[in-house]
């Protein structure tokens, strides 16, 4: 019984009055469904006469030169407020659209700079911080150091994109004014050639000299070199998933990139610190060593360069300090083209074993990824019933992670024996 039922159920046949709010809720309203109601809405003066008043608070200073956007935050809080959708798809679309007119009506070098502003709010992978964006944007294609002169101010930003974003310097937060703005950009293909642009300006970020040094020695020098720039963990993190969304051939800057020791290791190093374990001493040095460009280009699912680093020569069964092979982390991950590719090649161990024990094959159990699991099931030199340093096989691997699909597919290979017990004589169904 709810609270509701609860005050009201003994009330039902007594003589007391009882006067209730509350909002439109189906398990509130029901229980007073015999009794005398009236629905209270807020009228459309009354909710613009509050916005009106809160309106220099709502809108930053540099929205306040553009009426049209306000108009747009006012309407959208009415609708919103009376349960309607935010304004109809033409109306929001002739308000961006002129938007856009006074963006490409300024000079060329503001027009640049508030369209590659446009490009990181619409395609960033996650949120970027203001210090973030401002370093991304000073990037110069073919730069080796980031020249502090092409840092934009945050006022000259919200100036330059014609009151379609929001900076808040204390907070430091950058974003577009209202969720639809980033699904017009996204729908309308306004912000051509944005993809490529951001691609480039992450590895050209992550090719400046002050990563040639390769990763740091200790938490210290790591949160300096963090604190310094702004910009080195989320391209470090993102840079393959942007170039994955690329559908051309992988340019040279990517493959030098790829060849470069010390800016991979320095690369991986922000990649694979682990966050949860930042208050922790060492915790900068808890990453895998002896990374090479295949395995980068491995965990991202990136075929085209994977080919390009093989023709030219890279090992693609090289193993990093924890014993991963390009397999094994495009298994991890789910990349299926790249795991044909690589269970082609004659070169492969396709069971060989990380530090831990675990084939390619286990990782790809592990997560479920069923259709690279298919690729490996018609191989003949692969071992579904292997186990790992634990006793672990990868049918056993299925079920501890709950892969229904996964177990059929294992308990249909004759090889696999459904009874095998772990190191601790644990099933796949204890």
């Amino acid at each position: 019984m709810g609270i509701t039922a609860w005050i009201i159920g003994p009330l039902r046949n007594t003589s007391l009055n009882l006067f209730a709010t509350s909002r439109d809720v189906d398990k509130i309203t029901s229980q007073f469904s015999e009794c005398t109601w009236k629905e209270i809405t807020a009228q459309n003066n009354d909710i613009l006469c509050y916005v009106n008043s809160q309106m220099s608070r709502l809108c930053p200073s540099q929205i306040s030169k553009y009426p049209e956007v306000q108009n747009l935050i006012r309407h959208t809080i009415v609708d919103v407020a009376r349960g309607i959708l935010p304004c109809g798809p033409s109306r929001l679309d002739d308000t961006y659209l002129q938007a856009v007119e006074r963006i490409e009506n300024q000079s060329k070098g503001y027009r640049e700079l508030a369209r590659r502003t446009l490009s990181w709010l619409t395609y960033s992978k996650r949120a970027l911080s203001l210090p973030e964006i401002q370093h991304a944007l000073a990037v110069r294609t073919g730069a080796k150091d980031l020249d502090e002169k092409f840092i934009a101010d945050a006022i000259t930003l919200a100036s330059i994109c014609a009151g379609l974003i929001i900076v808040d310097q204390r907070s430091e937060s950058i974003d577009f004014i209202h969720y639809t703005t980033k699904e017009y950009f996204e729908s309308t293909g306004e912000l051509e050639g944005a993809k490529i642009q951001i691609s480039t300006t992450c590895i050209t970020y992550l090719s400046l000299k002050v990563f040639n040094d390769g990763s740091c020695s200790s938490d210290n020098l790591f949160e300096s070199r963090v604190c310094k720039n702004p910009f080195y963990d989320y391209a470090a993190r993102n840079w393959g998933h942007h170039a994955g969304d690329i559908s051309g051939e992988p340019g040279s800057l990517i493959l030098e990139f790829l060849s470069s020791e010390g800016k991979l290791t320095s690369s991986c190093q922000a990649m694979m610190v682990d966050g949860s374990f930042y208050h922790f001493f060492n915790y900068s040095q808890n990453v895998p060593r002896q990374i090479a460009g295949v395995q980068l280009a491995a965990q991202f699912g990136l075929l085209k360069v994977m080919i390009k680093l093989v023709f030219e020569g890279h090992d693609p069964d090289l193993k990093t300090s924890e014993g991963r092979t390009p397999l094994s982390l495009a298994a991890e991950n789910g990349h299926v083209a790249l795991v044909w590719l690589l269970l082609t090649m004659h070169q492969m161990n396709t069971d060989s074993k990380d530090n831990n024990g675990r084939t390619p094959f286990s990782w790809a159990t592990v997560n479920g990824h069923e259709d690279s699991m298919i690729l490996f099931l018609t191989n003949d030199k692969v071992n579904p019933d292997s186990r790992d340093n634990l006793g672990r096989t990868p049918l056993s691997l299925a079920a501890q992670n709950g892969h229904v699909n996964a177990l059929w597919l294992l308990l249909g290979d004759n090889r696999v024996e459904p009874d095998s017990g772990n190191n601790h004589g644990r099933t796949p169904l204890s």
